[in-house]
């Protein structure tokens, strides 16, 4: 299994602002007294899981990762050592890809197209017959016999999904026929609508409420004239001024805002309201991040 994204030095101090306004808007926007799922929790290191659990309320932190999972109810334990019974640990494997499937990923780049393909029809397959992306999290609920989440948080976690399948194409870049390449990487932009759809389909089934944070664009530290740009733009012309701009996008969470929009347009989903804010991810470069907060119909 894949132990998920390395935990980001200097994030603590970095992400301080970020993290008190994330935190803020999910205070606002969630039921204070409801229990709450953090999807792709990790440590919480975007999140103030000491402030939300002040109120006593049960959060459910589920992400690939267990040392970071258990990192993160170790600093609730040494500040709130009361508030560790509300929370829950939920160990899960979004995409259902081993380190095994890499290796055969790497091989079917090798051996070329139609092999690609294959392992690509072999993973949603596999995917399908272990009932899709949010099974752990169904499997907890049932064994607490639990129908609905009041809210689920969802932050930055798409774009991060097929991104092993990313690097390791490109890492293979020069061993690959041109056209092997481009089809791989194009699979792999289908494999993001497909998670997109699939995510929307079965969050609607499990939550009432969800939070969810996706990157917009990558502003690199060189770009400070397209920083001052975007942020001018908010200011003054707002979401449709923002999309002139024609940013490029985030691999992930563009798939899932374009599904999102089409869930809306369907009344499967309702936009109660949606933020911008400035996540300084690196030294070397930001994200402008596009929070939703969402109501499910199920």
């Amino acid at each position: 299994m894949v132990k998920g994204n390395e935990r980001i030095s200097g994030a603590e101090k970095r992400w301080s602002q970020y993290r008190q306004e994330i935190t803020d808007y999910i205070q606002k926007e969630c039921q204070s007294d409801g229990r709450l799922l953090i999807l792709g929790a990790g440590a919480c290191d975007d999140i103030d899981l000491e402030e939300l659990s002040d109120n006593k309320r049960e959060i459910w932190l589920a992400d690939i990762n267990q040392e970071a999972l258990e990192a993160a109810v170790s600093k609730i334990e040494k500040k709130q050592p009361e508030a560790v019974s509300c929370l829950r640990i939920v160990e899960t494997d979004l995409v259902c890809i081993a380190e095994q499937d890499y290796e055969e990923y790497e091989k079917a780049l090798h051996q070329g197209m139609k092999a690609i393909h294959q392992w690509w029809e072999d993973y949603f397959k596999r995917l399908q017959e272990s009932y899709g992306f949010l099974r752990d999290i169904r499997n907890a609920m049932r064994q607490e016999e639990i129908e609905r989440i009041d809210s689920a948080v969802c932050l930055g976690l798409h774009s991060q999904l097929y991104m092993e399948l990313v690097l390791r194409t490109r890492k293979l870049q020069t061993q690959l026929a041109s056209d092997v390449y481009a089809e791989a990487l194009r699979l792999i932009q289908e494999a993001n609508c497909k998670m997109a759809e699939g995510f929307i389909e079965e969050i609607r089934g499990i939550t009432k409420k969800l939070i969810l944070g996706l990157e917009y664009t990558t502003i690199f530290r060189e770009e400070t004239a397209l920083e001052e740009a975007i942020l001018q733009t908010l200011m003054t012309t707002g979401t449709s001024g923002l999309q002139a701009m024609q940013l490029s996008r985030v691999e992930g969470a563009f798939q899932l805002e374009q599904e999102l929009g089409s869930c809306c347009q369907q009344n499967k989903v309702r936009l109660m309201d949606f933020q911008y804010f400035w996540w300084p991810f690196l030294e070397e470069k930001s994200y402008l991040m596009v929070i939703f907060s969402i109501l499910c119909y199920n």
